[in-house]
């Protein structure tokens, strides 16, 4: 396993918080509309994941259930999201897009993918390549250290 040195470690931080505020900037942009940025959020993931519950939800984007409570009562009242009581326990509420919610999920995604596309531009293929493979790695390490943790 490699290890990273004090200098290219505080250099990759400085750099994060760069892309942390770029990110920001991308979401603000791309959920612009009638909704903030944490509605938009709970949206995108309802998108990928066409039912869910509350608590799963809560649980996949790391927040505490009130928090997820509270955005899901504004995007139903909304009209953009559906709860939906559980085929064999009806007490079980599964969370799901409705139609204007899934138009709002298309739009955002290829809003966010216009404005992610051009970060990309003037970047070899390679390195193109090379950034995403570390970065998913990343992404997967920190994600099971998080559910380790929990």
């Amino acid at each position: 396993m490699a290890t990273i040195k004090a200098d290219q470690l505080s250099s990759f931080r400085q750099d994060l918080r760069l892309f942390t505020r770029w990110i920001d900037k991308i979401n603000k942009l791309s959920c612009h509309l009638d909704i903030n940025v944490a509605q938009c959020h709970v949206i995108m993931e309802l998108g990928d994941r066409p039912s869910i519950t509350v608590n799963e939800l809560a649980t996949q984007m790391r927040l505490d259930k009130s928090t997820i409570s509270r955005q899901v009562e504004n995007i139903v009242s909304s009209k953009i999201a559906k709860r939906i009581p559980g085929k064999k326990d009806r007490r079980k509420v599964e969370i799901s897009l409705d139609q204007k919610g899934l138009n709002l999920y298309k739009r955002i995604n290829k809003e966010m993918d216009q404005n992610f596309a051009s970060a990309f531009e003037g970047i070899s293929n390679e390195d193109i390549k090379v950034f995403l493979r570390v970065f998913h790695q990343l992404s997967q390490t920190e994600s099971k250290n998080i559910t380790n943790e929990q």
